[in-house]
């Protein structure tokens, strides 16, 4: 971390326990982000690594989770579709290389100073955002909640499709899901020395392993629900390499120089280093001991970070205004966090396989 100290020992407790509640909302979040941006699944942990750690070590705010973001899906899924020609993987190859040229502008967008710009933002455009990002979130993992995919990729087209996705859940999923919001929200309303101790999303998770284990989704079969018979199997799991030398997809420049290409670059570079730069604004209001950030080393951080991303086969990476601000509400105090909970995805890729 250029300029603080990744290890304060007054905050390790909380930074630790803050970093492993952030693996836990990260794991997820990652994996469906990069689903939902036609990307796969492994493009979302590697990004998730790679932020927390790479972008923790060289960025210049302390408090930032680094990560894919909903508020990039659009985006995604949009440059994906234009370069594939009908091939999704070659779509996702040369996006790849669009990746790698967007670190590198961001890395001379820092070293120029330019990342101080940030903060002429109004207030209004940050809350905005915020709302704007969380709204996507609601809407894009709905479908998920209850186990229905949409028709559609565009956020208006699944808006349209809810009363449709909402009647016709699939009750095995979506009782999972459901129950393990409802733990999220209850285990937060009871204040005694065991829920101070363990994370909400642990026990969310570990009671919704324990729900799918009952409900055996690694075989084909059928389960009778209320009446109504629901065929499960392995269809509904996260699919995930077999090998950790599959995790990683490599970046095709051949159409770089495409006037395609530069639309992507460009939409990527705009989109994702202003929304990266007001979140790290937004984190430095939520910061209990308002502290600043350094805005031009966080262009750079994140320059360095994206172009190692479109190297390997992630998505890109952003500051994750969500993920950043439960890493507040959990009380970490330093960019050790973000490191611990990317290490922490590191080794889920590992263990995974």
């Amino acid at each position: 971390m250029v300029g603080y100290k990744l290890i304060n020992k007054t905050h390790t407790s909380s930074d630790l326990r803050a970093g492993f509640v952030l693996f836990l909302i990260a794991l997820p979040l990652c994996v469906g982000i990069a689903l939902a941006s036609g990307a796969p699944a492994s493009s979302g942990i590697i990004a998730g690594v790679i932020g927390g750690t790479l972008g923790a070590l060289i960025g210049g705010a302390r408090l930032n989770i680094n990560g894919p973001a909903a508020g990039m899906i659009v985006v995604v899924v949009t440059g994906i579709t234009s370069l594939s020609d009908g091939d999704a993987k070659l779509g996702f190859q040369r996006f790849l290389a669009c990746v790698c040229v967007v670190g590198v502008l961001q890395i001379f967008s820092g070293l120029a100073g330019l990342g101080k710009y940030a903060l002429l933002a109004p207030a209004a455009v940050i809350h905005g955002m915020m709302a704007a990002i969380g709204s996507i979130i609601i809407i894009k993992q709905l479908p998920v909640l209850v186990g229905i995919k949409p028709t559609t990729s565009t956020l208006l087209g699944t808006v349209a499709e809810m009363p449709s996705i909402i009647s016709h859940a699939f009750l095995p999923i979506a009782l999972i899901g459901v129950v393990c919001l409802a733990v999220l929200l209850a285990w937060n309303t009871f204040s005694n020395r065991i829920t101070k101790a363990v994370p909400a999303p642990l026990v969310a998770v570990l009671v919704g392993l324990a729900i799918s284990v009952k409900f055996s989704f690694i075989d084909a079969h059928s389960l009778d629900v209320f009446g109504s018979m629901y065929e499960l199997g392995p269809k509904f799991l996260v699919p995930l390499p077999a090998a950790i030398s599959e995790f990683f997809t490599f970046p095709l420049f051949d159409e770089i120089l495409s006037a395609r290409s530069f639309v992507v670059i460009l939409t990527v570079y705009m989109v994702g280093s202003l929304e990266s730069q007001l979140s790290t604004l937004a984190v430095d209001k939520l910061d209990p001991l308002k502290r600043s950030s350094d805005y031009d080393q966080e262009f750079i951080g994140k320059g360095l970070t994206n172009l190692t991303c479109g190297l390997i086969g992630g998505v890109p990476v952003i500051t994750e205004i969500v993920r950043s601000s439960a890493n507040i509400a959990t009380g970490a105090k330093s960019p050790l966090s973000n490191v611990v909970h990317g290490v922490f995805l590191a080794l889920a890729v590992v263990l995974t396989p």
